[in-house]
């Protein structure tokens, strides 16, 4: 005969179990380089004996790998991360960290994605700040490549024929009136952004706005959108490390949460961005 209390021991411990399997998965699919047993049992506070067997059920069923006393994700694990993944709009992940992002610094916040067709950035999601003057535009909204954060981050990232492509397009056609900006000296600009995973431009595409902008990857490791905020330029010149640093935290959250693992977790985190106006 079962008393009332036997139950609710059951259905606690079944939880607490399954959380600390989550727990684990997580770990090492942000940490794989230092996922031994004493590493893990050390940061998930779990007493060794208790772990190993629970990384033991995992390794059995294919959600972990284990070589040189070191556990990595297995082909489970990534079968599981490619299914869950696409059931999750972008959008749905990207909101309430825009949120945050504009709640830390007061600034405007959209998710921009590459037209291929058109070759020019569009905004396809945004938080806007509630300062009375603030950056603002419509969603579905097209920017230029060469001239906006968003746009030379999305451009950064496309292979090497498309950019030649792209460049010699705009040496040849007319960009509204503007002169063609310089080729090299915009391959010097992509090759920063490709190292930083950020950009940035002051009053470029419209002298009274600047912006920033970061890379937002899927568990691919691909490029899938551009983060980013649009300031008035006076404003954005005042706190412009804030804005690139809040940004660039911000596309690493939003990234993680698409199942990408940063390659260089730990200093990445350390970055020091940039601050020079372009």
């Amino acid at each position: 005969m079962t008393t009332e209390h036997e139950p609710a021991t059951q259905s606690h411990d079944g939880p607490r179990s399954l959380l600390r399997t989550l727990k684990i998965l997580e770990y090492i699919a942000a940490h794989p380089e230092a996922a031994t047993l004493a590493r893990v049992s050390h940061e998930l506070q779990s007493p060794k004996s208790s772990l190993l067997g629970l990384l033991r059920a995992l390794v059995q069923h294919g959600y972990l790998t284990s070589e040189d006393s070191r556990y990595s994700l297995g082909p489970s694990a990534h079968r599981l991360a490619i299914a869950i993944v696409p059931a999750f709009p972008l959008s749905q992940i990207a909101k309430p960290i825009m949120r945050d992002l504009v709640a830390k610094t007061g600034e405007t916040a959209l998710l921009a994605t590459l037209d291929l067709e058109m070759q020019r950035a569009v905004y396809v999601d945004k938080v806007e700040s509630v300062s009375p003057i603030r950056y603002t535009v419509p969603i579905g909204t097209s920017r230029p490549l060469y001239s906006t954060a968003a746009g030379r981050l999305l451009l950064a990232y496309q292979p090497s024929d498309w950019i030649d492509d792209y460049l010699k397009k705009l040496a040849t056609e007319p960009q509204a009136g503007r002169m063609p900006p310089d080729s090299a000296a915009l391959r010097t600009i992509l090759a920063e952004i490709r190292r930083s995973g950020t950009s940035q431009t002051i009053g470029e595409f419209s002298p009274d706005v600047a912006g920033v902008s970061a890379a937002v990857f899927d568990h691919e490791h691909k490029l899938i959108a551009a983060l980013t905020l649009g300031a008035p330029v006076e404003r954005a010149k005042k706190k412009l490390s804030l804005m690139m640093e809040a940004a660039h935290q911000a596309a690493l959250r939003m990234s993680s949460d698409l199942g990408y693992v940063n390659p260089q977790n730990s200093s990445s985190d350390r970055r020091k961005v940039s601050t020079r106006a372009k």
